[in-house]
């Protein structure tokens, strides 16, 4: 394993943290966008996949996936899985 491939333990508790807590919500809440956001900032964790995915999550979850979900789960809100579980629709309304 190089250097490169080694999560500080600081960065490993912040992914746990945030999605861990978007687990819960929408895709599209205001809260997760701006977590997101933050993660695609942390100079903590750049050039890695967690902030690669952030910021392509900037630009195309909120509309692109999103709706690619709601065809696949027939209007069932889509939530965010814990890191490296599929993603899972919510009971439908």
């Amino acid at each position: 394993m190089s250097q490169s491939d080694v999560i500080d333990l600081q960065s490993l508790q912040t992914m746990a943290k945030v999605f861990g807590s978007l687990l819960y919500f929408p895709l599209t809440d205001s809260n997760n966008q701006t977590l997101i956001k933050a993660l695609s900032e942390d100079e903590a964790l750049e050039n890695s996949d967690i902030q690669t995915w952030c910021k392509t999550a900037l630009t195309e979850l909120p509309e692109a996936l999103n709706q690619d979900f709601f065809l696949l789960f027939e209007g069932g809100e889509v939530m965010l899985a814990p890191l490296g579980a599929p993603c899972i629709p919510t009971k439908k309304k």
